[in-house]
């Protein structure tokens, strides 16, 4: 006698969060959860280097552009040579950094940005993958 597995369940997408501000970090985690997102979060490029390899690959990553120690830039670099990059959303508090980004193909908001905002920031990230 074989047992059949059960039905398949999907996984929500997983989603990454690199923000050294936990209050931010704490936000945006409740808002992508209540969206329907599984999530990950990290107050610092080289903690999330540290998770890696991890058992959930991320669908997108959102990625503040100026961190303590390595920046968001940075570790989008260093992620891209290595070839494991994911779809990203950058995110700063500072509009001058925002002209840092230009160069690279992907959504940019300035805090404090509105949640539809975001949810489409990160649509438009995994459609571009």
């Amino acid at each position: 006698m074989t047992s059949s597995p059960g039905p398949l369940v999907a996984q929500p997408p997983w989603i990454g969060i690199v923000d050294d501000d936990d209050d931010v970090r704490r936000a945006l985690r409740r808002l992508l959860i209540a969206s329907g997102f599984a999530v990950a979060a990290f107050e610092s490029g080289e903690a999330f280097l540290a998770s890696l390899p991890s058992p959930h690959p991320l669908e997108c990553l959102i990625l503040d552009v100026h961190l303590g120690g390595m920046s968001g830039l940075e570790l989008y670099q260093l992620l891209r040579q290595r070839a494991i990059a994911p779809p990203v959303v950058f995110i700063t508090a500072h509009a001058e950094l925002l002209d840092d980004v230009e160069w690279v193909d992907t959504p940019c908001l300035q805090k404090p940005f509105d949640s539809q905002a975001l949810i489409e920031a990160i649509a438009q990230a995994r459609r571009a993958a």
